[in-house]
């Protein structure tokens, strides 16, 4: 529970060996118990992706997109 504390995950009024007084989640902390491994969450195919970027219009829609199909073709080659 030392590194939830020193990490920002939890705060506590004191410790005593492996006791920790009057624990909490810090809000840093709720946030990761909903937060799922972008590997888990569904996404949409890159295609699919650029497509409705280009439909939308959106120049910054599109820029993520082109990111997203980037970052996704070097994690391929390495």
């Amino acid at each position: 529970m030392r590194w939830l504390a020193d990490s920002g995950y939890l705060r506590h009024t004191r410790e005593n060996c492996v006791v920790f007084f009057d624990a909490v989640l810090t809000a840093k902390g709720l946030e990761a118990l909903v937060a799922l491994p972008e590997s888990l969450t569904p996404r949409r195919p890159l295609g699919e992706t650029l497509t409705a970027a280009v439909a939308d219009g959106g120049k910054a829609a599109l820029a993520d997109a082109i990111e997203a199909v980037l970052a996704a073709g070097a994690a391929w080659m390495f």
